[in-house]
């Protein structure tokens, strides 16, 4: 018995071999109906990982503010 599954969409090569989107391994592995559950994991994924790196950038403002430093000098128009 030979499975035949849709062809995969939008690969990228590099040295080892093709990238495959989340998308098509979830559509790979349980069907094509399932695409749209890789497309949601892989949002959901991607807002995680901006929250995290926000949250970053606000921790580490916050320890810039809160070190007694004086601020730098406003650039602007004069």
């Amino acid at each position: 018995m030979r499975l035949s599954h849709p062809p995969l969409r939008s690969t990228r090569r590099n040295k080892f071999g093709v990238i495959r989107p989340l998308p098509d391994i979830q559509a790979f592995i349980a069907g094509e109906h399932e695409r749209a559950v890789g497309v949601e994991r892989l949002a959901r994924r991607r807002r995680v990982k901006a929250l995290e790196m926000l949250e970053g950038a606000l921790d580490a403002a916050r320890s810039g503010l809160a070190a007694d430093e004086p601020a730098p000098p406003a650039r602007g128009r004069r």
